[in-house]
């Protein structure tokens, strides 16, 4: 790629990656495999409309929540706020739309949030140009009608992906032909299930005898599990450790 590049056609190739948690770095650690150069989102749009983009590389840009959405009366993006009080924002994503080849969704999302992506910004975008740039959208947080509305169904390895029409507002199976082809595979993690369980084992291993050691009929905080255990214990004795209590809500 570095040396022949893309294809005229298909290049420059941009790829947007909504989030910065650990599941956004495993997908910028595939990026960076290739020739690269990340571009700053309030850099972008200029950028893309410059025309001084080469084919010989990936450009990656990281989306944050305050690229995402802003507040409906005008006022200054606080992240504390926009957790706490997410009904007085709205999304302002769809202006980058226009620029992106590739959207990489790695967000954490509640339906509370605003949709980052929906059917409306897709139609719109091709109700104005005949051949937008946007091709593919990998939606790795796999939340059905969520953050990116046109994911309508999670996929399988054997069809991990789909194609979306934004003007009918419909989708087909398949990768190959017209539309935005949507990778949706909602267990795409357990797709490397050596590399994890190696990766996971080599971390716990360090915490194996203090787990034999433990002593579980006494309460939690004097079992004398390592401190990092304690804290991700869930269920303890049949009962929902404090930490995980507030789940009694979704299971009620």
């Amino acid at each position: 790629m570095k040396q022949e590049g893309f294809p005229a056609d298909a290049g420059p190739v941009i790829i947007g990656i909504l989030g910065y948690g650990n599941v956004a770095k495993g997908a910028m650690q595939i990026f960076e495999c290739f020739p690269h150069e990340y571009i700053e989102p309030e850099k972008l749009i200029a950028f893309a409309q410059s025309g001084k983009a080469e084919n010989n590389k990936l450009y990656l840009t990281v989306f944050k929540e305050e690229h995402l959405v802003e507040h409906k009366e005008n006022r200054d993006f606080q992240l504390q706020d926009y957790y706490d009080h997410p009904e007085n924002y709205k999304a302002q994503f769809k202006q980058y739309l226009p620029h992106l080849t590739i959207l990489v969704n790695a967000t954490y999302w509640e339906t509370r949030y605003p949709k980052f992506v929906t059917w409306d910004d897709l139609y719109e975008l091709f109700s104005r140009e005949a051949k937008p740039r946007l091709s593919a959208i990998a939606d790795i947080t796999c939340d059905v009608n969520g953050s990116v509305e046109c994911n309508v169904k999670s996929t399988g390895s054997g069809m991990p992906a789909y194609r979306v029409f934004p003007l009918q507002r419909t989708t087909e199976d398949g990768h190959v032909g017209e539309g935005i082809v949507l990778l949706a595979v909602d267990n795409l993690p357990a797709e490397l299930p050596k590399d994890a369980s190696e990766f996971f084992s080599n971390n716990l291993t360090p915490f194996v005898p203090g787990i034999m050691t433990a002593d579980f009929s006494k309460p939690l905080n004097k079992s004398g599990l390592p401190d990092e255990i304690k804290r991700a214990v869930i269920v303890y004795n049949g009962k929902l450790t404090d930490e995980f209590a507030y789940l009694n809500d979704f299971l009620s």
